[in-house]
């Protein structure tokens, strides 16, 4: 289904077009290039993409809430647990899109820069909305390095060489934290 961007249908929040860009979210995480590589080249994407990977943080931390975490005891996140767990998955992935572009845009030579970059990876950020149930986190997380390759491989167009090597500064630097 599409939006009409004119119609009464389409919700605004200041000059965002709240059904355009969550069908635009949809798309890139069904892995559509063309919906990637025109998040890429709008210049106007950039807070939207801010507010998808920000939703998406809060409805995960949200899932942890509604369904607690079982076993010898319950254990359900306060307010200041949820704030602090979404603003925390917020920075780590908002600072890991940038290294991530950055390292696409100056030593892999992508053709899409950082910023693009940034802005697609929180665009399909929106996986995370699954995570409202927590045991399809795994799902999510799985599906979302799907997606990061896809970005990686058909919209920066790096060689499959520079992706392994990326993987590996990653999988490293996610050890040493």
């Amino acid at each position: 289904s599409s939006f009409d961007e004119g119609s009464k249908s389409c919700l605004n929040i200041g000059d965002m077009k709240v059904n355009t860009y969550l069908k635009k979210a949809f798309d890139v995480v069904m892995m559509n290039d063309q919906a990637m590589r025109s998040i890429a080249d709008d210049e106007s994407a950039y807070k939207p993409a801010l507010v998808i990977l920000g939703s998406s943080s809060l409805v995960q931390s949200l899932g942890s809430y509604f369904f607690p975490v079982r076993g010898i005891v319950v254990y359900r996140p306060g307010f200041f647990d949820i704030v602090g767990e979404s603003l925390t998955t917020f920075v780590i992935f908002l600072l890991s899109f940038y290294l991530c572009g950055y390292f696409v845009q100056e030593f892999f030579k992508g053709k899409i820069g950082m910023e693009a970059f940034v802005k697609v990876m929180c665009f399909a950020s929106a996986i995370g909305f699954i995570g409202i149930l927590p045991r399809l986190n795994i799902i999510a997380g799985i599906w979302g390095f799907l997606i990061f390759l896809a970005v990686l491989r058909r919209i920066a167009q790096i060689e499959w060489e520079a992706v392994a090597v990326l993987v590996l500064v990653i999988v490293f630097a996610s050890l040493i934290v």
